[in-house]
């Protein structure tokens, strides 16, 4: 899978630690009520291989090639869902696309391919609660502490990393 991946933080009013935005996994399927950093699937295997049976795809040995998604693809894939997270003058802010290697994370049998864009909202967030979406998940700003306190996954940890580096 390629995923574009938004790393937004800013600071919440009379709070100056860091906030990230991130938002719930649906509570079901592979890091079901995991928390994230909003992305997008931009690509992946099962429908580039749709023909293809289960059975002779795990029989083949040949490596599955990942395509590099247009850059202009990826911000247009991640404005969409970012619009429905956060109100339209924060959700439209220009991202820094990170325009080097990718983050590659191996979790089970899935491979994600993780391109990321970041911003720092330099006002003040208003909202220190976490809020429901239209399409049933859940949004909010987390601290690291409060990363710590839910559990990320190693994914997650590695595109915080490489954003605190920057």
């Amino acid at each position: 899978e390629v995923l574009a991946v938004a790393v937004i933080s800013s600071r919440i009013v009379d709070d100056d630690q860091l906030r990230w935005l991130m938002v719930k996994r649906p509570s079901e399927g592979l890091l079901a009520g995991q928390w994230e950093f909003p992305n997008v699937e931009v690509w992946t295997s099962a429908k580039a291989d749709g023909k293809k049976e289960k059975k002779e795809k795990a029989k083949s040995k040949a490596a599955i090639e990942v395509p590099i998604i247009d850059p202009t693809k990826r911000s247009k894939a991640l404005d969409s869902f970012i619009s429905g997270i956060l109100d339209e003058p924060n959700a439209k802010k220009k991202r820094k696309q990170f325009k080097d290697a990718p983050i590659t994370h191996i979790f089970s049998h899935v491979c994600h391919t993780m391109w990321i864009e970041y911003n720092h909202l330099d006002e003040d967030i208003a909202l220190n609660k976490r809020w429901k979406l239209e399409n049933g998940r859940e949004a909010g700003w987390m601290s690291e502490d409060d990363m710590k306190d839910v559990g990320i996954t190693s994914g997650v940890h590695k595109i915080l990393a490489k954003v605190k580096i920057m």
